[in-house]
């Protein structure tokens, strides 16, 4: 509910009843009534942004949960991971980006457990970032979001032994 209908709700609905309870003019509580009844009529605030609209903004194949994630010295935020075929995106409830990892550098995207919570810890180029999970369903989103990234990386080449050439 925006701000608004929030206002009209409660201010029509004290207009209502306030005269009502002192005896006083109706006036009010007519003026009252319509600004309740409008309050209920008006449509609901729109957010600014959902997830859907982010993602197909980003090119992202996939949004996982996240968990909670500390950019060096901040303090924590929950994130949602918006995974690409390029990138993943680490951004805040918000939709603020808090980083970019390239797909093509990860290495390593592993989930494991901790104390008292799981982990997702991804490794590229010299980087790492780890997300926290809690809750009685940590272990399930922090395997989700590992298999979601490890289901973009690309898999590292063989490297074959060198024949010797015949002659040699």
């Amino acid at each position: 509910m925006d701000a608004l209908s929030h206002f009209l709700g409660v201010t029509g609905a004290a207009l209502v009843v306030l005269p009502i309870g002192l005896g006083t003019s109706f006036v009010p509580a007519i003026v009252g009534l319509a600004m309740f009844v409008s309050a209920i009529l008006l449509p609901p605030a729109k957010p600014d942004a959902s997830a859907g609209d982010k993602a197909r903004e980003l090119d992202a194949l996939v949004v996982v949960n996240g968990g909670r994630f500390q950019p060096g010295n901040a303090p924590s935020a929950a994130v949602q991971l918006f995974v690409g075929a390029e990138s993943v995106w680490v951004l805040d409830r918000r939709f603020q980006p808090l980083l970019e990892i390239p797909v093509g550098e990860i290495t390593a995207a592993c989930a494991e457990q901790s104390e008292e919570s799981w982990r997702l810890r991804m490794t590229w180029a010299s980087h790492t970032a780890e997300f926290s999970y809690g809750g009685i369903f940590a272990e399930h989103l922090a395997r989700v979001a590992e298999s979601t990234v490890r289901s973009v990386m690309r898999p590292a080449l063989p490297v074959l032994p060198q024949r010797r050439a015949a002659g040699a």
